[in-house]
């Protein structure tokens, strides 16, 4: 017996979904400069590919991941905007 399909529509307009609210969410934060700039599709897409990455890695290897897990402070960290810190643009 072959085990049940998953509905591949709902999970398409679920991901859709988390996507377009995490958009929103990205947008709200450069309005309040919490966010840092840049095209907020492509920064949706960047925290989503991190957290599948760290979803598979719970998965496959939970040890591994407790040892390792970040915390969320460093995901936000990379969202943030942040003083240019090359030396050219300081002159």
């Amino acid at each position: 017996m072959k085990p049940p399909r998953p509905d591949c529509g709902r999970l398409r307009n679920s991901r859709r979904a988390f996507q377009a609210m995490l958009r929103t969410l990205i947008v709200e934060g450069q309005c309040s400069g919490e966010v840092a700039d840049g095209d907020p599709d492509q920064l949706a897409v960047f925290v989503m590919a991190g957290l599948d990455g760290l979803s598979r890695l719970a998965a496959r290897q939970p040890r591994e991941f407790k040892r390792h897990v970040p915390g969320a402070q460093i995901l936000l960290r990379m969202l943030r905007p942040q003083p240019c810190q090359h030396s050219w643009a300081k002159q």
